[in-house]
């Protein structure tokens, strides 16, 4: 009769169990975009944040009607899609904002993870 090596048994099955996983898990995370319609209602250029509020149930329901959004590494277009600066944005300007969707609860909520930001004027 053939001795078994369950250390070699073990081994082996080990070794498939770890690939396995290796393989079952995808390095790619599940990246979502959302795009928000809001109105700037203050500007803070000493830190770089914009105050903005929802501008239809969704976008209230989504942000609520105060969000701080931080610009630090966010791209801004104008209405035609050019680049613009953070300099370029006004009290009361319409802008459409994309991020993850990620909103951190406190008051006034802030919008995490932002994509850019571009002023949509257009009623």
């Amino acid at each position: 009769m053939r001795k078994i090596n369950f250390m070699k048994l073990y081994s082996v099955i080990f070794l498939l169990f770890t690939m396995f996983f290796l393989v079952s898990c995808d390095s790619k995370k599940d990246e979502k975009e959302v795009i928000t319609e809001a109105k700037i209602i203050e500007i803070d250029s000493k830190s770089n944040t914009l105050m903005v509020g929802g501008k239809n149930k969704s976008s209230i329901k989504q942000i609520g009607d105060k969000c701080v959004i931080s610009c630090e590494e966010v791209e801004f277009f104008g209405e035609a899609g050019e680049d613009i600066d953070f300099e370029d944005f006004r009290v009361d300007d319409n802008v459409s904002i994309m991020s993850d969707g990620l909103v951190e609860e406190s008051y006034p909520t802030k919008l995490v993870n932002v994509e850019w930001i571009q002023i949509n004027n257009e009623e």
